[in-house]
C-alpha cells in the first residue's frame, strides 16, 4: 500500500472516531442500549438489564455489555458507548476476506467483498450505534465462516459455535434464523449437504451451549414465567402480531434492501442474478432471500433487522464485479466513504437535527433539583441523567420488577411531580402538557427549555423573569 493510501486510510480512521462522539445517542433504539449499560456499570449486576431502574429482558445482554465495557475501560460518553459497535462491524467487514476466499474468489475480488459488507449504507450506519443487530450479524458471518471454510472438521466447528454463541447472546434466536434455515435448504442445493455436519459437531454445541446458554438458564431460574414471556410477548407476537407498534407493509422490506445497499446496488444486484443462475452460490442466495422473505410476514419491521443480510450480498457482487469495473469503483467507493465518515460530524453541528434529550438533561441539571417524567420517557433520559427518572404514566416494560421498584420508577401518584418541582427541580413533559401539570400540582409552571415536541417545565417564581 501507498504512502497516500496509508495517510488517507489513518485520516479516515481518526474521522470516523470523532464522529462517534459528534451526536448525543438516536432515539429510540441506541437511547435505550446506552441507558442499559450505564445503569449495568454503575449498579454492578452485569447479569440482570435494567432500563431507567427495572428489570429490561427483552433482548440478550451481549450488547448492554459490550457498551458497559466501554464505560468502564474509556471516559463516560458517547464514544465509549458505541466504540465496541465499531469494532464488531468492522470485525464482521475483515471476516468477509477470508469467507471470499473459501467460496473461490481472488485475492483482489475477496478484498473488495469484505469493502462492500462494510462500507454498505446499512452497515456503516448499524456500525456507527450501539445496537444488537452490529453484533448479530458479526455472529452470523463467525458462523459461516466455519460452515463454508475449508480446513479439519474441528476447526470449523470452532468458528460456527462461536459465531452461533455471539449470535444467541445478541438477539436470541435470530442467530438460527439466519444460520440454520438458510444453510438447510442452500447447502443441499450447491450439493454441499456434507457441510451440515458442521452444525452437529461436538464442538459447535458445546461452545453454543457452554457460552450462550448460561445466562439464559440462570434469568429463566430467577425469573419463572420469563420463558413464557420470552416465546410468546418477545417472539411469537413481534412476528404474528402488531402488539409493538413496528407494523409496516408486507413489502417494507423489498423497498428498502435497495437503500441498504446503495451505492453498490447495481453490483448487488448482478451478484444475485448470477448467483440465482449458479448452483454454486445457492448457499449465498439461500442466506440472502429466505429470511428477507419470511421478514416480510412479521408483523414487526425495523430497517436494523436486515444487516445480516447485507454480507451474502456483498460476497456474490464482489464475485460478479467484471475486471474493467474495478478501477471505476475506486472513485464511487472514496466519494461515498468521505460522504458517510463526515455526515456524523455535521449532524453534530446541528442540535436541531440530532435528537434534544442530552440537551433537555443539561437544562434540568442546571436547575439542581430533582427531574420526574411526565407522560414521555426518552430512551437515553437515564444515560444522560445519570441515573433512572420516575417516570409519570407510562406503562412499565416488563412484569418482573417488585413492587418498591414500580412504585419508585413507575408512579402513579402525581406527588411526584409536586414534591419534584417544590424541591426545585423539573419536569420533562409534553410541549403542550403545561396545563395538566398545573392541574395535577397545583403549581404555576414556566418553561425552562423547549425541542420539538417536548418541554421542560419548572416552578413559576412569583414576581421572577418569565
Amino acid at each position: 500500500m501507498s504512502r497516500r493510501r496509508v495517510l488517507l486510510a489513518v485520516a479516515a480512521g481518526l474521522l470516523w472516531l470523532a464522529g462517534l462522539a459528534a451526536t448525543p445517542l438516536f432515539e429510540s433504539t441506541e437511547g435505550r442500549y446506552g441507558s442499559v449499560a450505564a445503569e449495568m456499570r454503575r449498579g454492578g449486576d452485569w447479569l440482570e438489564p435494567h432500563f431507567n431502574g427495572l428489570v429490561h429482558l427483552t433482548k440478550p445482554p451481549l450488547a448492554y455489555w459490550a457498551g458497559a465495557l466501554g464505560l468502564t475501560l474509556l471516559p463516560d460518553g458517547e464514544f465509549a458507548l458505541r466504540l465496541p459497535a465499531t469494532l464488531a462491524w468492522l470485525a464482521g467487514a475483515l471476516l468477509l476476506y477470508p469467507l471470499a476466499l473459501d467460496l473461490g474468489l481472488d485475492r483482489r475480488r475477496a478484498r473488495w467483498a469484505a469493502w462492500l459488507g462494510g462500507t454498505a449504507p446499512l452497515a456503516m450506519v448499524q456500525g456507527h450505534m450501539l445496537s444488537s443487530d452490529v453484533f448479530l450479524a458479526l455472529g452470523v458471518i463467525l458462523a459461516y465462516r466455519g460452515v463454508l471454510s475449508a480446513g479439519p472438521g474441528w476447526r470449523r466447528a470452532l468458528w460456527t459455535g462461536a459465531g452461533l454463541a455471539v449470535g444467541l447472546l445478541a438477539k436470541g434466536h435470530m442467530v438460527l434464523f439466519w444460520c440454520w434455515l438458510p444453510l438447510a435448504v442452500g447447502l443441499p442445493l450447491a450439493r454441499e449437504p456434507r457441510r451440515l455436519l458442521t452444525l452437529a459437531h461436538p464442538l459447535t454445541w458445546l461452545l453454543l451451549l457452554g457460552l450462550g446458554l448460561p445466562w439464559f438458564v440462570a434469568e429463566i431460574l430467577r425469573h419463572p414465567g420469563l420463558l413464557h414471556y420470552w416465546i410468546w410477548g418477545e417472539t411469537e407476537q413481534r412476528y404474528l402480531s402488531t402488539a409493538h407498534g413496528r407494523a409496516e407493509p408486507w413489502w417494507y422490506f423489498l423497498a428498502l434492501t435497495p437503500a441498504a445497499l446503495l451505492p453498490w446496488l447495481p453490483e448487488a444486484a448482478r451478484g444475485l442474478w448470477r448467483g440465482l443462475r449458479d448452483r454454486r452460490r445457492a448457499t449465498l442466495v439461500a442466506w440472502a432471500l429466505l429470511p428477507l422473505l419470511l421478514l416480510s410476514l412479521s408483523g414487526s419491521k425495523r430497517p436494523n433487522y436486515l444487516l445480516p443480510l447485507v454480507p451474502p450480498l456483498a460476497l456474490m457482487a464482489a464475485a460478479a464485479l467484471p475486471e474493467g469495473a474495478l478501477r471505476g469503483l475506486r472513485w464511487r467507493t472514496g466519494l461515498w466513504v468521505g460522504l458517510a465518515i463526515l455526515a456524523p460530524l455535521v449532524l453534530g453541528l446541528r442540535s436541531d437535527w440530532t435528537p434534544p434529550t442530552r440537551a433537555l438533561v443539561r437544562a434540568a441539571k442546571a436547575e439542581g433539583g430533582p427531574l420526574v417524567a411526565y407522560r414521555v420517557m426518552p430512551t437515553a433520559l437515564s444515560y444522560y441523567w445519570g441515573s433512572p427518572v420516575p417516570v409519570l404514566e407510562r406503562e412499565p416494560t416488563g412484569p418482573f420488577d417488585s413492587p418498591a421498584a414500580l412504585a419508585r420508577w413507575a408512579p402513579t401518584d402525581p406527588i411526584v411531580l409536586t414534591a419534584a418541582l417544590e424541591a426545585g427541580g423539573a419536569v420533562l413533559a409534553g410541549s403542550g402538557d403545561d396545563q395538566a401539570l398545573e392541574r395535577a400540582t397545583g403549581i404555576a409552571l414556566r418553561p425552562r427549555a423547549r425541542a420539538g415536541r417536548l418541554a421542560l417545565w419548572c416552578r413559576e417564581v412569583p414576581g421572577g423573569a418569565p
